[in-house]
């Protein structure tokens, strides 16, 4: 009878000491790249540019019929795009705080001529260009804050990399800051611009 109510009473005090002890620090981030292609997102070591050979953490890449849906978790602020909700490229994760955070991500930005499709009809000639618009990020989320991760098709060809935090000014709006001592790398492909 003792070894059953010492038994219950271990039992007892490691589910007290469970309740007690506090959930992880979390973050939240958002990562989009809405015009890219096989878009898809790699945890990291280190911001190297190594491409990873294990499966994707994220794949955000519409298929033939539709697109994932996104996970939204509430992150002010809508995207930049006119046409994120029909090509939703992607979505809203919880990351752990006080910790380094690390990702490699990216896909294939396919572009063309206006009269692609007219011109192929027609049997003119026209071109099809398709650039590599990957990119590692790494900085240290803080507990509670809110950030965004964007590929974002550049003016000129190529594409860019933005990471900001959503921050709340004094006003109570949203605004992208910088995110203080974070790492940004391009990857490949021509014409590639580092945006904050």
């Amino acid at each position: 009878m003792r070894k059953l109510i010492a038994s219950f009473c271990i039992l007892a005090a490691c589910c007290v000491q469970a309740a007690d002890s506090p959930a992880p620090a979390e973050a939240r981030i958002r990562i989009a790249g809405i015009f890219l292609h096989a878009f898809s997102v790699w945890r990291i070591e280190a911001p190297n540019c190594a491409v990873p050979t294990d499966k994707p953490w994220l794949a955000l890449d519409c298929g033939v019929w539709k697109c994932p849906k996104p996970q939204l978790l509430g992150i002010p602020l809508e995207l930049d795009y006119s046409n994120w909700r029909k090509s939703p490229r992607m979505t809203e994760v919880k990351i752990p705080a006080d910790q380094p955070f690390a990702i490699h991500f990216g896909g294939d930005l396919v572009a063309g001529s206006m009269g692609a499709g007219f011109a192929a009809a027609a049997g003119l000639p026209y071109t099809l260009e398709s650039t590599s618009c990957r990119f590692d990020a790494k900085f240290t989320p803080r507990a509670g804050a809110m950030y965004e991760a964007t590929i974002d098709p550049g003016m000129k060809g190529g594409c860019f990399l933005r990471l900001t935090e959503i921050r709340a000014s004094d006003t109570g709006n949203y605004d992208r800051v910088a995110i203080e001592g974070a790492e940004m790398k391009a990857c490949g492909g021509a014409a590639v611009e580092l945006k904050r």
